[in-house]
């Protein structure tokens, strides 16, 4: 299975690069492979660790309406965090980020 993702992401990147007319440096892909390695490690450990935290919950005690608040946490943080950061970075010229 992680042969399969590494495959992929493999796969994905070089087609990224074959259609990108700039070329990257190998200390920027260097960088750029170890933020895409760092983020699916975070992805993965934060998915199973709040999974698991409802069973904890519930085993000290929580009542249902406890656990949904412990589970929608997470989404509610993005919304709170994401919706007013795209704004503040719409109004912001940007340039080319490498």
């Amino acid at each position: 299975m992680i042969g399969a993702v590494v495959g992929y992401m493999q796969r994905v990147w070089r087609s990224w690069l074959a259609d990108d007319p700039f070329v990257l440096s190998a200390q920027a892909h260097a960088n750029y492979r170890h933020l895409y390695w760092d983020s699916f490690g975070f992805g993965m450990l934060s998915g199973s660790t709040i999974s698991f935290v409802a069973i904890y919950a519930v085993r000290v005690g929580a009542s249902a309406l406890q656990v949904s608040f412990l589970s929608s946490g997470p989404a509610v943080m993005s919304l709170v965090w994401s919706l007013p950061a795209g704004r503040w970075l719409g109004e912001r010229q940007l340039g080319p980020a490498t």
